[in-house]
């Protein structure tokens, strides 16, 4: 089975995060990242949205495919 994951750049400090695209707009999205006992959302760069492939380099980095129209 696949697992569905995404990542965007959080529009508050620009750092990568993983989890469930939630929304998506014209300028920012948001993913939601769930941890045990609670959940998050942040606010997102849509232009930088991936979606884990499944697959990972030889390096063992997971690697993500940019979501071209959304």
């Amino acid at each position: 089975m696949k697992t569905i994951i995404f990542r965007g750049k959080r529009i508050d400090n620009n750092e990568w995060v993983y989890g469930l695209l939630i929304s998506i707009g014209e300028k920012y999205s948001t993913i939601c990242v769930i941890q045990p006992k609670h959940q998050k959302e942040y606010r997102i760069f849509t232009k930088t949205i991936g979606q884990f492939t499944g697959l990972q380099d030889s390096k063992g980095k997971d690697i993500y495919e940019e979501l071209i129209e959304v």
